[in-house]
Parts: C-alpha cells; structure tokens; sequence
C-alpha cells in the first residue's frame, strides 16, 4: 500500500498524520511512505526524521496524490 502525508493546508495548524515511529512501522510492514517535503516541520518533526525510518519525501502535495 502507498500512505501518503501532504502537508496540512489550514492556516496555523501543526497537526501530522504520522510520527516518524508510525511511518517506521508502516515501512517495516512493508508499505511504502511518500511525505510531502516539509510536511511535519510545524509538529517538530524533520524531513531527515522520516527518511531515516524509511519514509519517501517528495516535493509537492501532488506528487504524495498521483503516486
């Protein structure tokens, strides 16, 4: 399965969809996860954090939705 975590579009919202420990899980499930680059920045998260667990980063919302 694709799981795919764009980045929030309300204004001054912080909320992600996944920590990089879910994504990890997700990934060792065999799943893969694209994230919108930049996306949990505003929850504390980095682009670096999700990659480090496997996660994909891709640059535009669109890209997360096409794939």
């Amino acid at each position: 399965m694709i799981i795919g975590m764009p980045n929030e579009i309300k204004a001054q919202e912080a909320r992600v969809a996944a920590t990089p420990a879910v994504v990890s899980q997700f990934v060792k499930q065999g799943h893969t996860v694209l994230i919108q680059k930049g996306a949990a920045h505003v929850a504390g998260f980095e682009d670096e954090e999700y990659e480090a667990v496997g996660g994909q980063i891709v640059d535009t919302a669109e890209e997360v939705w096409t794939q």
